[in-house]
């Protein structure tokens, strides 16, 4: 699933890159390496913009666990924390600065080959990072509405069970 679609061998790098060079959007050398880094530059902004999301999801989750107990749903909760900061971690691998050397400029043959490696490895990193961001915001979504019906519940059968004889202590449940 995480490596559908990307080129782990030389030789399939090597077909890709051939099969680029037919195609009339990447009829050139420059324009080969135009389409291999406007694809890195993609998924840099989509890898930038899942560590905004899972900072969000951070900040969220660290003051919600903060508040509740040490219990089952502070343990699920903790899970999600794990998730976005591994998915983190992942993105920060993804964006990492990489300059090309003066060996990747003059080796004309291996340096677009390279640049297919880079952009495949990020594909699969980013591909997790992104899964595991989804797993921690079905686990948090999970653990809301858990969260919710508990609370529901608790206020609801709180109400019922505190009532006093008063007729008129009927006409709001305790708010």
């Amino acid at each position: 699933m995480f490596r559908r679609g990307l080129h782990f061998s030389d030789e399939e790098r090597i077909a890709h890159f051939k099969a680029l060079e037919t195609r009339q959007l990447a009829s050139s050398y420059h324009e080969n390496f135009t389409l291999l880094y406007e694809s890195l530059s993609i998924l840099d902004a989509k890898a930038s913009s899942l560590l905004t999301f899972n900072a969000v999801g951070l900040t969220a989750l660290a003051i919600w666990l903060e508040r509740i107990p040490l219990n089952f749903f502070h343990l699920t909760l903790d899970s999600a924390f794990l998730c976005f900061l591994i998915s983190c971690g992942l993105c920060l691998r993804i964006v990492w600065l990489h300059w090309s050397s003066t060996a990747d400029l003059t080796n004309t043959d291996q340096y677009p080959l390279r640049l297919l490696e880079v952009r495949d490895e990020r594909t699969v990193l980013y591909r997790w990072a992104w899964s595991l961001a989804v797993g921690a915001v079905v686990v948090t979504t999970l653990a809301t509405i858990s969260h919710t019906f508990e609370t529901l519940f608790t206020v609801y059968f709180n109400w019922r069970w505190d009532l006093v004889e008063d007729a008129t202590a009927l006409s709001t449940p305790g708010f």
